[in-house]
């Protein structure tokens, strides 16, 4: 759904909030979440996180990826030409790549500006984890 349907983030926010107010405190035995503790599980493993991903950001990304990586197919027969595969795998690798770099600068964002905020132990901790993937 969220590869093929334009601007549909808002609509898995219900979502999101299961995510956030059931999931994950069951997973941790707590009563709640907060907002940047969400941001930061939702960071890759190399990044401190646990890739609980938030679908409300990542169907956009999703989309856009499908959108790129299809550009080739889509040519293809709209203008009843023959597909040339090796281009279209050229595009998806492309597609791909470009969005693993945006995602990938997002989640380093959010993770500076998360610790900048946090007290040392928190920073050290978040280093930590970066190097090697755990808390």
């Amino acid at each position: 759904l969220c590869r093929t349907t334009p601007n549909i983030g808002p609509f898995l926010e219900p979502i999101e909030q299961a995510i956030t107010k059931s999931f994950l405190p069951a997973l941790f035995h707590v009563d709640s979440i907060d907002v940047a503790l969400r941001e930061v599980f939702s960071h890759p493993i190399k990044l401190a996180g646990l890739n609980i991903l938030n679908p409300t950001v990542q169907a956009g990304f999703s989309y856009d990826t499908s959108l790129l990586a299809t550009e080739t197919l889509v040519d293809c027969l709209l203008h009843h030409e023959e597909l040339d595969l090796q281009d279209h795998h050229i595009e998806i690798s492309k597609a791909r790549l470009e969005c693993h770099k945006k995602i990938t600068q997002l989640h380093s964002d959010l993770l500076n500006r998360f610790a900048a905020a946090s007290n040392p132990e928190i920073q050290h901790r978040i280093d930590r984890a970066k190097s090697g993937g755990s808390w």
